[in-house]
């Protein structure tokens, strides 16, 4: 997580932004690491993450997965919650 600096919320989302576009896998997990740590609200960061989803190759799948995602990071504990949603910026 060294090479994630920022430290702001929509800072980080930008940064994952990027990362995703850059088909950086580690650097968009550190930056969604970060931001789960930043105390970011969930919502602004699956809709970003749903964007991609929808727009890619295979969205069919994405999407089926983002949903799976979304449902399993609500009904988990809190300290386990972010694991859903940085597995899914990957």
């Amino acid at each position: 997580m060294s090479a994630v600096t920022a430290t702001d919320p929509t800072a980080l989302l930008a940064e994952l932004d990027a990362a995703i576009r850059a088909n950086d896998q580690y650097k968009s997990c550190a930056v969604a690491t970060r931001y789960a740590a930043s105390g970011g609200e969930s919502r602004p960061m699956f809709d970003l993450l749903l964007k991609f989803a929808t727009s890619e190759d295979g969205a069919l799948h994405a999407e089926k997965f983002y949903r799976t995602v979304t449902e399993e990071f609500a009904k988990s504990r809190p300290a386990f919650r972010w694991r859903h949603a940085i597995g899914l910026a990957a």
